[in-house]
């Protein structure tokens, strides 16, 4: 999971956690079923048929943690600037 990608998700969902945010791009699609499956949001996930789609509706309690571990600014390192030495 890709934790700056997930809290930016989180932060939109939190932003319009009363109504439910459909997801349209397959990738963004992944990340939520990812977050779901985590414990973190609450979704409505697509099961393929026509009409069907999936949309993130509500933060649970382990999505609130993860934005106070992870507050809106925090900077995460990014790894693939890291060298040995």
């Amino acid at each position: 999971m890709n934790l700056a990608r997930t809290r930016t998700a989180l932060l939109a969902i939190q932003r319009y956690e009363h109504r439910a945010l459909g997801i349209w791009r397959l990738g963004n699609e992944a990340d939520v079923r990812e977050m779901a499956a985590a414990g973190l949001i609450s979704a409505s996930l697509s099961d393929g048929s026509p009409g069907s789609r999936t949309s993130a509706s509500a933060i649970t309690e382990a999505g609130r943690r993860f934005l106070r571990i992870f507050p809106a600014g925090y900077r995460f390192c990014d790894a693939g600037a890291m060298r040995s030495v």
